[in-house]
């Protein structure tokens, strides 16, 4: 069960941070609307947040918000920042005199498919190094709905009962 919520965070982050991507480097309004605003959240690490989102939200839904949060920000940089900026006046330059719009930004999504790629690939490792971190620290939801804790919580529990093998296993 932990897993699929993990999955569903991860998930979500590829679902709002694509589109995201996408209008923050096609459109120079969403870019000036939404840039500042994400800016201002981007450099604040995902770890940073477990605190509060233990204390708002119950155990088992801070681990999707957490990898929600892990996995977003690589996201929507690599969509927006990679390629679509330097694809943006090729494809309008070629398609512009006999091509509508919705086919530029088909090229655009087109374009950005191997930024996508890197950036869930770089958001899939933030994220599992983050779960890991929030399960140490929040004590792995054991307490609430008794899902048994996790591998973070495994960690932890390894290292306060001495078996360091069970760690480096782990």
């Amino acid at each position: 069960m932990s897993f699929l919520r993990v999955l569903a965070g991860f998930l979500a982050a590829m679902v709002i941070g694509i589109p995201f991507g996408l209008l923050l480097a096609v459109s120079r309004y969403g870019y000036g609307v939404a840039f500042p605003v994400f800016e201002v959240l981007r450099p604040i690490p995902p770890l940073a947040w477990v605190p509060a989102s233990i204390i708002f939200w119950p155990t088992r839904s801070c681990r999707s918000l957490l990898t929600f949060l892990g996995a977003f920000f690589t996201i929507v940089i690599n969509v927006s920042a990679a390629h679509v900026r330097s694809t943006r006046a090729i494809f309008r330059l070629r398609v512009r005199w006999v091509e509508p719009d919705g086919y530029v930004l088909a090229n655009h999504s087109a374009g950005t498919l191997p930024s996508i790629i890197v950036g869930c690939a770089v958001g899939m490792g933030i994220t599992w190094e983050v779960v890991v971190a929030a399960e140490m620290i929040s004590g792995g939801g054991s307490q609430i709905g008794g899902d048994g804790g996790g591998l973070g919580f495994f960690i932890w529990k390894s290292y306060i009962g001495g078996a360091y093998e069970q760690i480096v296993v782990a």
